[in-house]
């Protein structure tokens, strides 16, 4: 490594033409430069610090596995961009709140039953006595 410029100094390109002979020092100097976009695109994504962190690693370890097996080519940020987002929208869709039709609450189905904290029963008594257009601006979550 001693013959070569510093990673510090060459492009994404230069970097990615190194990566067959020097891909561990290649991985590190892609997550030395982009670690801090990655977290700050996260951080956005999920509005919460300590999971953007969470995520920020989940992204850099997975681009770690697939730069092992199968490195980019073409441009690096693109590349650990969309692992980043792909990280971020996974976590959101297991967190996505469960959700119920107002349809099933008012008209008495069994989802009802599910729910039966004194907050979901005043709701329901307000959505049984609650006009149209008032239903249908009322978002249920329930965690």
């Amino acid at each position: 490594m001693s013959t070569l410029r510093p990673l510090a100094d060459l492009t994404d390109q230069q970097l990615l033409a190194l990566i067959d002979q020097h891909r561990d020092e290649v991985y590190h100097e892609m997550a030395r430069r982009y670690y801090q976009r990655i977290h700050q695109f996260l951080l956005r994504m999920v509005r919460r610090r300590d999971v953007a962190d969470d995520l920020t690693q989940d992204t850099f370890a997975k681009a770690l596995q697939a730069f092992q097996t199968d490195p980019p080519r073409r441009k690096l940020w693109d590349w650990i961009f969309r692992i980043a987002n792909n990280t971020g929208v996974d976590y959101l869709r297991a967190k996505r709140p469960e959700t119920v039709e107002l349809d099933h609450v008012v008209d008495g189905s069994s989802v009802v039953h599910r729910f039966t904290s004194p907050d979901t029963v005043s709701v329901r008594a307000w959505v049984q006595v609650a006009g149209q257009g008032s239903r249908d601006t009322l978002v249920l979550r329930f965690r």
